[in-house]
């Protein structure tokens, strides 16, 4: 499927929407009581938001590659040097701010203590994205929220060898990465692959006119009915499990860190991100224009904030004795954080480019007994 370009509109609109997803995800951890009391705990915002994160990296990836196919070593080297600009600056971070915090407030840090029985295990099974493989739980110390990376990373490796590869190769590599990751990681692939469904049918929507809207509406209404059907038969099993002791390859599926109820969210908010983007396409806007630039510039710091909140959390909590029943210093530390994520947007981007350039030279003699047969298809 050959893609149109985005309009500056959607493009957007997609800007705002990742940017408000990041937003939150930090907000809903702030309100944990490691960093706040006072407020309620809204961590399950935080869920949900990771939810909405794998169906934009479904629908941005699909776009992507529908638009420039190129071959699959543009498409690894892309999305390494997307992943490694952020992961490992983030990873090499939190071993630096956990080293503090651990350090000046012991006591604060205890929570995460048991991360530091191999803190450079911990952080090298993430940096070769291992760390939630089957049963497998190993955080990167105090970050938490970089297990979704873990996920991303083997979405990326299923999706590029069903678009890339053909034959009995295609479906022999992705057998062998779904055994690699394990069935956890599996349970939100739905979610992602939703994401790369609505760019389809929200193009054959956009493509044909409004004749194919009711195509598009009924289409995804039928996917998210189907994914809560599942979802409702997750919560009984869910219900079950501490009952029962013969479930136990459920038990490995359903103990992700996103819940049935949040996959639900995902699954029907798939229905509101098309109608939302079909809303900003009848919009004009200028990409030059103030708005866009800025909508652009802020968001480049999703990535950023998403995997630099906690451990900034964390650092902030065991090093300033702020007031953690005060609205307003609370909000002085999250706006900080934010801040901080959206200024290391653009570095980011810079160290994008130089690892792409390196992957892509180090990559053309990997792939070079496969190119000639990738390149005819």
């Amino acid at each position: 499927m050959k893609t149109a370009p985005l309009t500056p509109s959607e493009s957007f609109a997609l800007d705002v929407i990742r940017l408000v997803a990041a937003a939150v995800v930090a907000f809903g951890h702030l309100t944990q009581n490691f960093f706040s009391t006072g407020w309620t705990d809204l961590t399950f915002a935080a869920r949900c938001s990771v939810a909405v994160f794998f169906l934009l990296s479904g629908f941005v990836i699909r776009y992507v590659t529908c638009r420039k196919p190129a071959t699959l070593k543009h498409y690894l080297s892309d999305r390494a040097s997307r992943i490694y600009s952020i992961a490992l600056p983030a990873l090499l971070f939190t071993l630096f701010a956990d080293s503090i915090s651990r350090h000046v407030n012991p006591t604060f840090y205890s929570p995460w203590e048991g991360t530091w029985t191999h803190p450079l295990l911990a952080i090298g099974k993430n940096l070769i994205f291992c760390g939630q493989l089957w049963t497998h739980n190993t955080d990167p110390l105090s970050n938490s929220p970089y297990w979704s990376i873990n996920y991303e990373v083997a979405y990326y490796l299923l999706y590029g060898c069903w678009f890339y590869l053909t034959g009995l190769k295609k479906w022999f590599w992705i057998a062998g990465v779904c055994l690699f990751f394990g069935p956890r990681v599996l349970y939100l692939a739905p979610l992602w692959i939703l994401g790369c469904a609505a760019h389809d049918l929200y193009r054959q929507w956009t493509s044909h006119g409004a004749k194919s809207s009711r195509l598009v509406w009924i289409s995804l209404g039928s996917l998210s009915l189907l994914t809560a059907s599942l979802t409702a038969l997750c919560l009984e099993t869910d219900t079950l499990l501490p009952h029962q002791g013969n479930y136990a390859l459920l038990r490995i599926a359903f103990s992700s860190n996103v819940r049935p109820t949040d996959y639900l969210f995902g699954a029907i908010w798939s229905i509101f991100f098309v109608g939302l983007l079909f809303a900003a396409r009848q919009i004009t806007m200028d990409a030059r224009s103030v708005l866009a630039r800025a909508a652009h510039f802020l968001s480049e710091g999703t990535f950023p904030i998403y995997l630099l909140h906690f451990p900034l959390y964390v650092l902030m909590a065991a090093c300033i004795p702020y007031n953690h029943a005060s609205p307003t210093q609370k909000i002085a530390i999250y706006l900080g954080v934010l801040t901080i994520g959206i200024l290391a947007g653009h570095p980011g981007n810079l160290l994008k480019n130089k690892l792409r350039t390196l992957t892509l030279s180090w990559n053309a003699h990997l792939f070079a007994p496969y190119q000639r047969s990738i390149d005819g298809n």
